[in-house]
């Protein structure tokens, strides 16, 4: 793996878009550790909740097919344990004990974004558009999870599991933050059954996409500075 000092990292990861597969389903996954508590936020195609999480369909679809968008777009608590029941998850390698703050969907067309704390917060708690006159089914919809934990030690690493279900490897987009500062961008493919440790600041110096990317990067910074250098002469 190659490895890059933290600035020209983090410089990378925020500037060059990532060269996964456009067709992948990608979780985008949020980490905030602040004060006495973790909270992790997860972002992914509605029809993920059953092909990721493993949920009962039931919890989401009626007899038709259909899902009834409007007490989800209310955020539901209960529906968000569900999701994570089937998840085994460690702080510290203790027992996480992580609660379900909300789940939350919004139409796949007006999706918001995610990239931090405060995103997820609006993201599980704020949806604004009304129930459409035709019933979404699971493929329209864009579902947000929030959890939270109360650790002893929030710089602690967390370690997830998610469960088996036959979809194959996963993309998730990881952003670790801690007291609001970003330390961790990145995205990993996790093959079923496989651990995804985060570790605030761990892999702040790894960026999407592998080595091409990180040679998009270095040039890219190389050319920035060979800019600003012609300037100032």
């Amino acid at each position: 793996m190659v490895r890059l000092t933290r600035p020209l990292a983090l410089l990378a990861a925020l500037l060059l878009p990532s060269v996964a597969s456009a067709d992948a389903a990608r979780v985008d996954v949020v980490i905030e550790r602040s004060g006495n508590m973790v909270e992790i936020f997860f972002g992914l195609p509605a029809e993920g909740l059953v092909d990721v999480f493993a949920l009962p369909p039931e919890h989401l679809v009626q007899e038709d097919g259909t899902v009834d968008f409007e007490p989800l777009r209310r955020g539901t608590w209960q529906i968000g344990e569900a999701v994570f029941a089937g998840v085994e998850a460690t702080i510290g390698g203790a027992p996480a004990g992580f609660e379900a703050m909300s789940l939350m969907v919004h139409p796949a067309d007006a999706k918001l974004p995610l990239r931090d704390g405060i995103d997820g917060i609006v993201a599980i708690g704020v949806c604004n558009v009304e129930a459409p006159e035709v019933p979404p089914t699971l493929s329209d919809l864009h579902a947000y999870i929030g959890l939270v934990a109360y650790p002893e030690d929030t710089s602690a690493t967390v370690s997830l599991r998610l469960p088996e279900t036959g979809i194959g490897p996963i993309e998730l987009s990881i952003r670790d933050h801690t007291a609001g500062r970003l330390t961790a961008a990145y995205t990993v493919e996790l093959e079923e059954g496989a651990e995804l440790v985060l570790a605030p600041g761990s892999d702040a110096d790894r960026l999407p996409g592998g080595i091409g990317t990180v040679l998009l990067g270095a040039f890219a910074l190389v050319a920035l500075i060979g800019a600003t250098r012609r300037v100032r002469s």
